[in-house]
């Protein structure tokens, strides 16, 4: 049995920086996440759980000057969030 959660799809931010001062420069390791929670029945056992089920995913590192991060971030995660719904549009058709 799979059966779907109520509270629909989920979209999942994650950002994880780290700075080089030595060298100054930034490295962000940027990922987004569409997901849906499901509940799962094993047959064989009957047991039962909330599974995340991926609907889309993107991520990528980026490294940049510290002077430039913080733009070079915001305009990644636009970009990202773009390319989630050309993909999603996409897929209703």
């Amino acid at each position: 049995m799979i059966d779907t959660s109520d509270t629909g799809p989920t979209l999942a931010a994650s950002v994880t920086t780290a700075y080089a001062k030595d060298v100054s420069l930034c490295a962000s390791s940027i990922n987004l996440l569409l997901y849906v929670t499901q509940l799962v029945s094993i047959a064989d056992t009957h047991n039962e759980a909330f599974v995340p089920v991926m609907l889309w995913h993107n991520g990528m590192l980026l490294v940049t000057g510290k002077a430039q991060h913080r733009e070079q971030l915001r305009a990644t995660l636009e970009d990202m969030a773009k390319k989630l719904l050309v993909d999603w549009a996409a897929a209703q058709r």
